[in-house]
């Protein structure tokens, strides 16, 4: 309040000293503790154990990766990309417009369509010749287009894996479906048929990411990401229970690749 300005001295290498000194011993005792905690935590578990154990705990504390898309080069290379939209349009004629399949002079999509056209032709035109020769075949063959049941769907829910998952495009955690009551299953089983018999699909949105690859030196170029898509978890267990039934008709009679 006098206004004099006072200038404290410290003690002659006390107040640094002693906390470098703080810290260092701190340290060491946090060490000790998450080594201690580990092995208590890691006793007498089996090689299975562990490895879950360690996924999670990685999962949990592992240093985070910085994913996120840089600036990059267009696709003639004379620019660099800087707002997100122009990002976008690259990654996207990248990885989904095929232009890195296409070669100088051809149409590549056009002779891609002709081809599984022909390919498709020719297994229709082979199926509708196949005769049964087994009762199990010929269910196989029913199987294909019958009725999904409640059965069915909770069967797949029951298979499928939720470690390590995260939500859908749709805010849905595959942790859900384990939950689901009769109620639901049923309105599942209604909008599963609905879709089979009138040959539609109504998750056709993804969320795209695009993930560093690692070891790139430079990641101004597309081809430094790649690309992961989030679809519906719903949409997957339907997806299961159409490919199981292809399987199964496919081996039954001899289509299977």
């Amino acid at each position: 309040s006098s206004g004099i300005n006072a200038e404290w001295p410290l003690r002659p290498g006390s107040n640094k000293e002693s906390l470098d000194q703080a810290k260092e011993d701190f340290d060491n005792m946090r060490k000790t503790e998450c080594q201690n905690f580990l092995l208590k935590k890691t006793h007498g578990l089996n090689v299975s154990q562990c490895q879950q154990f360690w996924k999670q705990f990685n999962r949990m504390f592992a240093k985070k990766t910085d994913n996120k898309v840089q600036a990059l080069w267009s696709n003639d290379g004379k620019d660099l990309q800087t707002e997100p939209c122009k990002v976008e349009e690259t990654l996207f004629d990248n990885f989904f417009a095929g232009k890195h399949l296409r070669e100088k002079g051809t149409d590549f999509d056009d002779i891609f369509y002709r081809n599984v056209n022909q390919i498709y032709d020719n297994i229709v035109v082979s199926s509708a010749e196949l005769h049964y020769e087994s009762e199990q075949e010929e269910s196989f063959a029913a199987e294909l287009n019958s009725e999904i049941t409640v059965a069915d769907i909770a069967y797949f829910i029951k298979r499928y894996q939720t470690s390590g998952k995260s939500f859908d495009n749709y805010e849905f955690h595959p942790l859900m479906l384990k939950h689901l009551g009769t109620k639901t299953l049923e309105c599942l089983a209604t909008l599963f048929n609905k879709c089979l018999n009138k040959s539609c699909w109504v998750w056709d949105l993804a969320d795209v990411i695009f993930l560093k690859k690692d070891g790139k030196k430079d990641y101004s170029n597309a081809g430094s990401y790649r690309p992961i898509s989030i679809t519906s978890y719903i949409g997957k267990i339907f997806e299961q229970i159409i490919a199981s039934r292809l399987e199964r008709y496919f081996n039954s009679v001899g289509l299977n690749d």
